[in-house]
């Protein structure tokens, strides 16, 4: 080879490492003197590179060799001439390409010899780790390389065995299907095996089946799960990995280890900037990410493939979000680095990060929403930053919340109005007792069916009412910050359930013992077939809740459950309320048009209050049913909340019922007074008529009137 030969061939040492050229250039140029050096330089100059490439080819010999101010100087002169003097300050400037670039390279040359020499121990690791395990260099260079470099120096202990080590993980590695290599891999350590198999995974020039051989032909009694881990996720990317297992889980670890430099940083780069998540879709907060880190150095370490670019890359993580004000987190909000930044800051911190945020005008409205509900996917907002969020007007202007708020305050006005009823009941029945004198007993006549009937029906609405508001409210609450609230909504459903079957069976009840006599006049030969419907009918009402607290238990379990067994049973459970009302305003209509038919006297005043409150409730409760009925079938059938209407509707037609039967009541009190009022002034019969004209016992007349 003369100068001419190599100026020809220079450009190959740019590119990368080639048994054909490399070595052979390499060798040459530094074996020359100072003269043919120069000669070569000015060769360079004469061939037809371009100037971009003269100016790299120059700067890459200057980084590789140690060169004389003469040699230099030629540099400096071809760089001038080619470039017209354009590129010369920015040669002289520049400078060389540093000692771990050169080294990474090539590492059988003598500007990498010297800087390895200058290095602490371990960084020397480091730099063994490069090119032993993220380079393709055949085993023979490492070998030579190897020679090169203890012919006049003694490494320590970890030096050289991590150099022995590499010159034979490499012969393993480039054929393993040598009965020399098998050997070797069956003598080995644990820890030698396990750096085997991950070498082995990481070369690309061998399949899955290939690998699957070898991993056949020797003994992997103590590797079985490195085996498993590489023949299973070794052409899984970061994305399928992280999505399966936690950055710092056992699986994560071997799959980063036998993966290239390029993956490695990428994947490293991800996990500090928020783009691996947890499992349950969680993000990592700087602390935890900062654990991950120091698994992951533990890991690469101890299996000697820890490299200083992946190193800097976890230690500069840390800095990074410490070197960044709040102001800039602020603007820029929806970056998954602020997201990372926001999981490791404490409550207030958030509150007043979420409170910045809302005041920004330059974001707008829509963006802003999305920006609360797809961080608390990832960040799950604590309760006092959900509170903020909603309080934010932004977030209140929404269309979606403003009618979810009407809602969660329309069922607090019509628990406030149970509420006032319940008081109002009360108020009367207390006056009742002390201004009406009555021949019942006091006890007797405060536990009347009426009374109770009434005052379960008046509390249960008020306990749904507050049910029904609060799970809108959790709702505004989910969709605002994605807030997980399904298993409270569908705790606070199971009493919203069992308030609504105890008003039912409660109304139910009263109907049955204001009625019964009159069922028996109206239907003598099926009365008892309806009395043993009634008896029954809780089994069907009091359904849902129990399908409601599979529900519940499911979620808690599994997270996840289909409801249409629930809306099945609360459509059957409308469906058998639906038929005693329709039963009970049929009786009611019957019999008093059999009372007019029958007699052309006046009908008793109590009997008539009772008999026309106890139809409209009858009707109302059957508008109640029919909508009962509805609503979950039209959950079955359209489940985008197409029967979001029916639930204040029903709220209302049942709010309805129970302030039908508290007039009833004030009713019956004026009735009473006014009787009373008659006997102490001495009417003749106190004013009533006989109860036997309606065809009624006394007893019956006392059962159906009392209160």
């Amino acid at each position: 080879m003369n100068s001419s030969t190599f100026a020809q061939y220079a450009s190959k040492l740019v590119g990368a490492y080639s048994a054909s050229y490399t070595d052979a250039l390499v060798w040459w140029f530094a074996s020359q003197n100072q003269s043919t050096q120069s000669d070569t330089i000015r060769e360079i100059c004469k061939t037809k590179y371009s100037v971009d490439d003269t100016f790299y080819l120059l700067r890459f010999l200057n980084s590789t060799f140690f060169l004389s101010q003469t040699v230099q100087n030629d540099m400096i002169t071809c760089i001038d001439t080619v470039s017209n003097g354009t590129l010369t300050s920015s040669f002289a400037t520049k400078g060389a390409f540093s000692g771990s670039q050169v080294f990474a390279w090539n590492p059988n040359t003598p500007k990498s010899y010297f800087w390895f020499l200058n290095q602490q121990s371990s960084d020397q690791l480091l730099a063994l780790s490069l090119v032993c395990y993220y380079r393709t260099f055949p085993p023979q260079l490492m070998n030579t390389t190897f020679a090169y470099y203890r012919r006049n120096n003694v490494f320590p202990l970890n030096i050289s065995s991590a150099m022995s080590s590499c010159y034979s993980l490499g012969l393993f590695s480039q054929n393993p299907f040598a009965d020399s290599s098998q050997t070797w891999f069956n003598n080995q350590q644990i820890d030698m095996q396990h750096n085997a198999v991950l070498r082995l995974c990481a070369n690309r020039n061998l399949n899955e089946s290939q690998i699957s051989t070898v991993f056949s032909l020797v003994n992997t009694e103590n590797v079985v799960k490195q085996v498993k881990i590489c023949l299973e996720m070794r052409n899984y990317g970061s994305t399928a990995v992280y999505r399966n297992y936690t950055p710092d889980s056992t699986e994560s670890l071997v799959w980063l280890a036998f993966q290239n430099e390029t993956v490695q940083a990428k994947a490293i780069s991800n996990m500090c900037l928020g783009f691996v998540l947890k499992p349950d879709v969680g993000v990592f907060s700087i602390d935890e990410i900062d654990g991950i880190f120091s698994k992951i150095t533990s890991y690469l370490s101890g299996s000697n493939l820890l490299i200083d670019r992946i190193k800097r890359l976890m230690e500069n993580c840390l800095p990074f979000y410490t070197s960044i004000d709040f102001p800039t987190w602020v603007s820029h909000y929806s970056a998954p680095q602020t997201t990372v930044w926001l999981a490791s800051q404490s409550v207030q911190n958030q509150v007043q990060f979420v409170n910045a945020v809302c005041k920004n005008t330059s974001i707008s409205d829509v963006a802003l929403l999305d920006f609360f509900r797809g961080t608390g996917i990832v960040l799950k907002w604590p309760m006092e930053v959900t509170y903020e969020i909603l309080q934010c007007p932004r977030t209140q202007s929404n269309k979606t919340i403003t009618n979810y708020s009407i809602l969660m305050n329309l069922f607090w006005g019509l628990s406030a109005a149970s509420c006032f009823g319940f008081f109002a009941f009360a108020s009367i029945l207390g006056t009742e007792i002390i201004v009406v004198r009555s021949k019942q007993q006091l006890i007797q006549r405060i536990f009347a069916p009426f009374n109770i009937s009434l005052f379960i029906c008046l509390i249960t609405s008020a306990i749904e009412d507050c049910a029904n508001a609060t799970i809108w409210k959790l709702s505004s609450l989910a969709f605002a910050t994605s807030a997980n609230v399904m298993f409270l909504q569908q705790c606070i459903y199971l009493v919203s359930e069992i308030s609504s079957s105890i008003w039912c069976l409660s109304y139910l009840y009263f109907c049955y013992a204001r009625s019964e006599t009159i069922l028996s006049n109206v239907w003598p030969n099926s009365v008892s077939y309806i009395r043993v419907g009634f008896f029954i009918s809780p089994l069907f009402i009091l359904s849902p809740i129990v399908s409601q607290a599979v529900l519940i238990s499911e979620l808690a379990k599994w997270g996840d459950f289909e409801n249409n067994v629930t809306f099945n049973l609360q459509a059957l459970s409308a469906g058998v309320f639906l038929v005693f009302d329709v039963l009970l305003l049929s009786t009611f209509t019957r019999y008093i048009r059999q009372v007019h038919a029958a007699m052309s006297t006046a009908i008793s005043p109590r009997f008539l209050i009772i008999a026309r409150y106890g139809l409209a409730s009858s009707f109302i409760c059957m508008c109640y049913s029919l909508l009962s009925i509805i609503k979950p079938l039209t959950e079955l059938w359209y489940p985008v909340g197409f029967s979001i209407t029916f639930k204040p509707a029903m709220a209302i037609l049942k709010h309805c019922v129970d302030f039908t039967l508290l007039f009833m009541k004030v009713s019956l009190f004026q009735d009473s007074w006014r009787e009373s009022t008659t006997t102490v002034s001495g009417g003749p019969g106190g004013g009533r008529k006989n109860s036997s004209a309606l065809g009624l016992s006394a007893n019956s007349a006392k059962s159906i009137t009392k209160t």
